[in-house]
């Protein structure tokens, strides 16, 4: 078996891990993704709410005025959870994509390696054939001359 043939279940192996942490990578994406935009969300309904609701605070009463608060709070430790989930997202994502990276780079160099083998095989046949041309070759002008110097003997 040749050397090159020998790291093709390699790289069929790499190949396979290299695709499997792509789809890790790209959900790990759209998850980060996902924890942003809630945060953008939830930041935009909060800016909202205290722009139409609170300017008529003056017509609420004091428990109205209280719940209102509270649920601004509540909304606020919603953000804050949602930015710590997105951190947390996101370095999962950086951390995904370095383990994509590597598993590439890894496939690259068998790749790579087995380019090197192949250039080598080809090399190694141009020579043998050529060496099978120079014998060939070779035994023809030692037959020629044999031929030659028996026709020379029978005339």
């Amino acid at each position: 078996m040749k050397k090159s043939q020998r790291l093709d279940p390699l790289i069929a192996l790499a190949r396979q891990r290299e695709r499997n942490l792509a789809g890790g990578l790209k959900k790990s994406l759209e998850r980060c993704a996902a924890h942003e935009l809630q945060v953008t969300e939830l930041n935009t309904y909060r800016t909202q709410y205290r722009t139409t609701v609170l300017p008529g605070q003056g017509e609420l009463s004091a428990r109205q005025l209280k719940d209102l608060w509270c649920f601004i709070g509540k909304l606020d430790e919603a953000i804050a959870q949602g930015i710590r989930r997105a951190a947390q997202s996101r370095e999962q994502y950086w951390r995904d994509r370095q383990t994509f990276m590597s598993a590439r780079m890894r496939t690259k160099v068998l790749e790579d390696r087995m380019a090197c083998y192949r250039r080598e095989e080809r090399k190694a046949a141009v020579r043998r054939e050529n060496k099978e041309h120079d014998e060939n070759a070779q035994q023809m002008v030692v037959c020629g001359r044999f031929a030659r110097a028996t026709r020379r003997s029978t005339e």
